[in-house]
C-alpha cells in the first residue's frame, strides 16, 4: 500500500466532499447523502494522514510509541462512528431509495475487512492522545507489547473499510471514489 498516494487521494476526496456539502444548498435526503460523504471522507483522510505520518516518523522507543496515540484515537473513533452512526444512516438512506438489500449485502461483505481489535485499544486511546496521567509510562509499555504487525494490519483494514464504505455510499447515489487508492 502506497500510503503517500492514498493520503493525497483521500485529501482530494475530502476537499471535494466539503465543497459539495457547503455549496450544494440542498436539503433532505440529498443533504444527508452529502453529509455522509463528507464525514466518511473526513474519517478516511484522518486515518490515511495518521498512517502516512506514522510511516515517515523517524523516531524510536517511547517517542514513537507516543506518536501512536493520535492514530489509536482516530481508529477507535472511526470504528465507533461506522458502528453507531454511519452504517445505520447508510442503511436508512438505502431504504429510502429502495436499495437496502444491496447495502446490507455490501456491509456483510465488508465485515471481513473491518478491524475487529478496536476495543483492545480503548484503555490506551485517551491516555496517549489527550490525557497524561501518572501511569503514562506504563501505558507506553502496554502499547509496546501490542504486536506491531497486528496494529499495522488494523490501520490498513480501516483505510480499506473506509474506502469501501464510501464506494457503498456511492452505489446508492452520485459519488466518485477512485478505485485502487489503498
Amino acid at each position: 500500500m502506497d500510503m503517500k498516494e492514498t493520503y493525497i487521494k483521500s485529501a482530494a476526496l475530502l476537499e471535494s466532499a466539503k465543497d459539495e456539502l457547503l455549496l450544494s444548498g440542498v436539503t433532505g435526503s440529498h443533504y444527508e447523502f452529502l453529509w455522509l460523504k463528507f464525514t466518511a471522507s473526513l474519517i478516511h483522510n484522518d486515518v490515511c494522514r495518521e498512517f502516512h505520518n506514522l510511516t515517515v516518523n523517524p523516531t524510536i522507543g517511547a517517542s514513537r510509541l507516543l506518536s501512536l496515540g493520535s492514530i489509536i484515537l482516530k481508529l477507535f473513533e472511526a470504528n465507533r462512528w461506522y458502528s453507531q452512526v454511519g452504517n445505520r444512516k447508510l442503511l436508512e438512506l438505502a431504504k429510502s431509495r429502495g436499495m437496502v438489500s444491496l447495502i446490507e449485502d455490501k456491509l456483510k461483505e465488508m465485515k471481513s475487512i473491518r478491524p475487529s481489535r478496536m476495543e483492545k485499544y480503548a484503555g490506551i486511546r485517551n491516555k496517549l492522545s489527550v490525557h497524561y496521567d501518572m501511569q503514562i509510562a506504563e501505558t507506553l509499555q502496554e502499547l509496546g507489547a501490542i504486536q506491531s504487525d497486528a496494529f499495522f494490519e488494523d490501520i490498513e483494514m480501516m483505510v480499506r473499510y473506509s474506502q469501501e464504505w464510501l464506494q457503498a455510499l456511492g452505489s446508492i447515489g452520485k459519488l466518485e471514489v477512485p478505485e485502487n487508492t489503498v
